[in-house]
């Protein structure tokens, strides 16, 4: 029998299936969840209540503790859910995951191995860069919105015709050609107690990940929980 947190009721920035299968899981606890997204959407169809985007000022308001359930959610209401102490993970997280120019500096400054990339303004500069630093093998991807295999461009046998048509910023990335991915999940409690979680395979398909399995038991376990801490 779990007591009453001191917060009690959780906002969900976004409605998708990872807000919905967020909230089903926080049913074990007497929590009262709210998800800022359209009606009908997988995250409200099981929320305790539904707001508008354009209520997202009320659904802070309501709300104890306000996160999201991926990075493409409205600013507005990150940064208000931030002035008012409320938000987890910060904004400094979900900046990060926002732009992968972004991404690549943090995990950079932190030591972790990253492809060798370069920012580009638009597709051409993108075509450029690909030719003149990787001999037009490589990856282009869309710096900000680009998910599930969306705004990527892969070039691997250096005579692909992509038309970058998109007026973005982009980077631009070496081809690892790697042997499996496989992933471990990280948190902090707000008191900086870290617990990382067994990491899992995972198999994709086109940029899209299509399912994990585990626990990975390879010899690069203890890296990877290292790696993480940081």
């Amino acid at each position: 029998m779990y007591s009453k947190p001191s917060w009690s009721k959780v906002l969900v920035l976004g409605g998708g299936q990872l807000g919905r299968m967020m909230i089903l899981e926080g049913r074990s606890f007497p929590i009262e969840f709210g998800v800022v997204e359209e009606q009908g959407t997988p995250g409200c169809q099981v929320s305790d209540i539904c707001f508008h985007w354009d209520q997202f000022r009320e659904a802070v308001s309501w709300a104890d503790v306000v996160t999201f359930e991926f990075e493409n959610v409205d600013e507005k209401a990150l940064l208000l859910a931030e002035e008012e102490g409320k938000l987890f993970p910060g904004i400094k997280a979900i900046k990060a995951k926002k732009d992968r120019r972004e991404e690549r500096k943090l995990l950079s400054s932190l030591g972790l191995p990253v492809p060798r990339w370069y920012p580009a303004e638009d597709g051409e500069e993108a075509l450029r860069i690909l030719k003149d630093q990787f001999n037009n093998v490589g990856v282009i991807k869309a710096a900000r919105g680009g998910y599930d295999g969306k705004g990527q461009y892969y070039f691997l046998n250096g005579n692909e015709n992509y038309l970058v048509e998109k007026e973005d910023n982009f980077v631009v990335e070496e081809y690892v050609d790697f042997d499996f991915e496989a992933s471990v999940i990280i948190s902090r409690g707000l008191k900086g107690e870290v617990k990382i979680y067994e990491p899992m395979i995972n198999v994709n398909m086109k940029g899209v990940l299509v399912y994990s399995y585990g626990f990975y038991r390879g010899s690069l376990v203890n890296d990877m929980k290292r790696i993480s801490e940081r």
